[in-house]
């Protein structure tokens, strides 16, 4: 059995997935996740080059906790991002700073490192 659409909202914001296999527990359907393997799939989709929506808070939070980073880490990397776009906004680039581009390679590496066995 599979549910065609269904909105998974156990990471703080929603997930829309497709064709999630299910079955009966008690006369209700409940779908079959599996929760690491979702993770890994949710932050590589919110890290990736396609995503042009700008991050939730919530999003952060899942992000950081998945992470293991403290909330002064975050607010370090967020301090050193918005001046770096402060700087490329006075030069007028467009592109993604070095930092974003070093951000978005760390969570990669470390995306790969934990995730590489799924």
């Amino acid at each position: 059995m599979k549910i065609k659409r269904y909105i998974f909202g156990g990471f703080g914001f929603p997930v829309e997935l497709h064709n999630v296999p299910a079955r009966e527990i008690r006369g209700s359907i409940e779908p079959i996740i599996n929760y690491k393997s979702l993770a890994a799939k949710v932050i590589s989709e919110i890290c990736s080059d396609e995503n042009t929506n700008p991050l939730t808070g919530r999003q952060v939070f899942f992000l950081r906790n998945h992470h293991g980073m403290t909330l002064p880490s975050i607010a370090i990397i967020k301090n050193t991002y918005l001046k770096s776009r402060q700087i490329s906004a006075k030069r007028e680039i467009s592109r993604p700073s070095y930092f974003e581009r070093n951000l978005i390679q760390r969570l990669r590496s470390t995306f790969e490192n934990h995730f590489h066995h799924i």
